[in-house]
């Protein structure tokens, strides 16, 4: 049998490059059994092919080269049993990214599938919605909603806030009372939250909105270009209190221009 194998050779049997061999001598992961004191030329021998099999399948299993090392040089397996522990958490984070990224992607895809769905404008319906959370801002008095978007926009870019998580969904809270009277007057303007934030820098505890668990009375229409007709709203509350809870969530139907796309509106009933 043959004894060693030129760096060609070895980098051929084992299907890998010979730049990774010379990679693998340079950070003294695997030194060749025999370098050519003349000609440089470097040599593996058979024993060697086993070693490099298992330096593969180690990064097969995304292993980092210096846990290979680490353990490898030591030669026990209980040297290279925590650093496969220490792999199989890396793969397990990465698996519920993986997992959160499909949750995201799913939301988004029936985030613009839900208004041509249910496509039934100025007819009202009911929705029990769960809790749901959102970073807002307020409007002003006499203040324009281009000022606003800014403020929010302002808002989320924020070192401060940087840990919080959104749906791409923006939404007006609104007052029910101009509402009936097909007055859009918006109060807050925000953007949905995918959960509660784990924590809430002082200066923004007034800018969390939590949606209360519940009933909600729903619409549709295009509130901000006026194509909405509020009479039946009006007349379902004829006499009763007045809700206390008016949110208008956007659902785009352009990805050009939102100015005139639909919203939902939500009315809490209980």
């Amino acid at each position: 049998m043959k004894e060693l194998f030129s760096i060609g050779q070895t980098a051929r049997l084992m299907n890998i490059s010979v730049q990774t061999l010379r990679h693998y001598s340079n950070m003294e992961l695997l030194t060749p059994e025999y370098i050519d004191p003349e000609t440089g030329y470097r040599y593996y021998s058979f024993n060697q092919l086993h070693y490099i099999d298992r330096i593969k399948y180690l990064r097969s299993l995304g292993v980092p080269l210096a846990n290979i090392k680490d353990a490898l040089q030591d030669g026990s397996p209980s040297k290279l049993v925590p650093h496969l522990y220490e792999q199989k958490e890396q793969l397990l984070n990465e698996l519920n990214e993986i997992k959160e990224a499909i949750s995201d992607v799913n939301w988004y895809i029936d985030y613009f599938e839900y208004i041509y769905n249910n496509n039934f404008a100025n007819v009202p319906y009911i929705k029990t919605l769960p809790e749901r959370y959102a970073f807002a801002t307020y409007f002003g008095e006499d203040e324009d909603v281009q000022s606003v978007e800014m403020r929010l926009a302002s808002m989320r870019n924020d070192e401060a806030v940087s840990h919080f998580r959104y749906r791409r969904q923006y939404g007006y809270t609104a007052d029910f009372s101009r509402l009936i009277q097909k007055d859009f007057y918006p109060l807050k303007y925000f953007m949905h939250l995918k959960k509660m934030p784990e924590s809430i820098p002082e200066k923004y505890k007034n800018n969390l909105l939590v949606f209360p668990e519940g009933e909600y009375i729903c619409f549709k229409g295009r509130v901000r270009a006026e194509d909405w007709d509020p009479t039946f709203i009006g007349e379902m509350f004829k006499n009763k209190k007045t809700p206390e809870l008016v949110i208008a969530n956007e659902y785009e139907d352009s990805l050009i221009s939102y100015k005139n796309c639909p919203y939902e509106i939500q009315i809490l009933i209980h």
